[in-house]
């Protein structure tokens, strides 16, 4: 009996694994599927918000190192704080992973590309803390 379960489980856990490869985020059909997709773009903006702070970090002295780092923080508290706000008034519905995902994912997107505009100060902008 027991092996029958773990087989089952087993079986389960590989169904869902594929199911979720091979999901289109192109056009998902179902709002689980949405989720996901919004997820996965999450993750994707993240990942690359992430390597532009470091480029970023890399480029500056150890105080505007940590400067950068407390506005980040800052910048994380408020944006986890607003998409949370934002999607409050479908909380509990099974569209509120979808719109909090959405939320969070656009702030990372406008966000990453405040940091990427650090990387390309015009020359002489003597406002832009990042040496170039």
């Amino acid at each position: 009996m027991r092996a029958k379960f773990l087989f089952l489980l087993t079986t389960a856990s590989l169904f869902f694994s594929a199911s979720v490869l091979a999901l289109d985020c192109v056009s998902p059909q179902t709002q689980t599927d949405m989720n996901i997709c919004a997820g996965k773009d999450l993750d994707r903006e993240t990942k690359k918000i992430n390597q532009t702070y470091n480029t970023v970090r890399s480029k500056l002295d150890a105080k505007h190192q940590q400067d950068l780092k407390q506005v980040q923080l800052a910048w994380i508290a408020f944006k986890d704080l607003d998409c949370k706000f934002q999607a409050s008034g479908v909380e509990g519905g099974s569209i509120y992973s979808l719109i909090l995902s959405g939320c969070l994912q656009e702030k990372t997107v406008q966000r990453n590309k405040e940091l990427d505009s650090l990387l390309h100060c015009k020359e002489g902008d003597m406002s832009c803390p990042v040496p170039q």
